[in-house]
């Protein structure tokens, strides 16, 4: 018997805003994927094909137009240990690099003390 999904996406349907297309651009179209505990996954797929946006979907950074997106990152409590790198640099330029690592951090409401002693331990 395979061991439950960690990670679900269900019928999941994405659409961004965009002047060159009139109904927007669809990213994702009625996906299913199911990602088990403690299995290596790669998304696998040419540019724009919507890799990027099931994991900004999968890390709670977006939400679909349509569907259901299970993950640990969407979990209303308890720790959400799921992260990944962007294609792109997304760090804040007028930022100091502790800055930028600690960002996460206080994005889910640690305390400034606690975040500066992890960046310190990371860094």
């Amino acid at each position: 018997m395979a061991p439950p999904s960690r990670i679900r996406l269900h019928q999941v349907s994405r659409r961004f805003r965009s002047p060159d297309h009139a109904d927007g651009l669809l990213a994702l179209d009625r996906v299913d994927l199911a990602v088990s505990a403690g299995r290596f996954t790669a998304l696998l797929g040419p540019s724009g094909c919507g890799k990027s946006t099931v994991l900004r979907l999968v890390a709670g950074l977006d939400d679909p137009d349509a569907g259901t997106v299970t993950a640990p990152a969407r979990e209303p409590h308890g720790p959400a240990r799921t992260a990944f790198v962007f294609q792109d640099p997304t760090l804040m330029p007028w930022a100091s690099v502790a800055d930028n690592v600690g960002l996460p951090l206080r994005l889910r409401g640690m305390a400034a003390a606690r975040v500066r002693e992890r960046v310190a331990e990371v860094l």
